[in-house]
């Protein structure tokens, strides 16, 4: 089957959103940085993290390209701190 859960503290805030939109990656990832910075931000994604280290998980947004996305600052840090695979689809 499949589950869905929605980890709203794991969204990029307007101000990243918006610069997304203009083409800034860089200044999106440093928004959405500062925000992972955020006690909520932090306890959703260790409820990521729980997750992800208990089946697969998808990683959802509407930006098309994983490169210029949070989800890529999302999966990037699972990579790295859990050795989670990766595949951008």
């Amino acid at each position: 089957g499949l589950d869905y859960l929605q980890l709203r503290a794991l969204g990029t805030p307007k101000a990243g959103r918006d610069a997304a939109r203009k083409g800034d990656a860089a200044t999106m990832r440093a928004v959405f940085s500062a925000h992972m910075q955020e006690p909520d931000a932090e306890a959703a994604f260790q409820q990521l993290r729980h997750a992800a280290g208990e089946r697969r998980v998808a990683l959802l947004c509407f930006e098309a390209d994983a490169c210029g996305c949070h989800r890529s600052i999302l999966a990037d840090r699972l990579a790295r701190e859990d050795g989670a695979e990766v595949t951008n689809l």
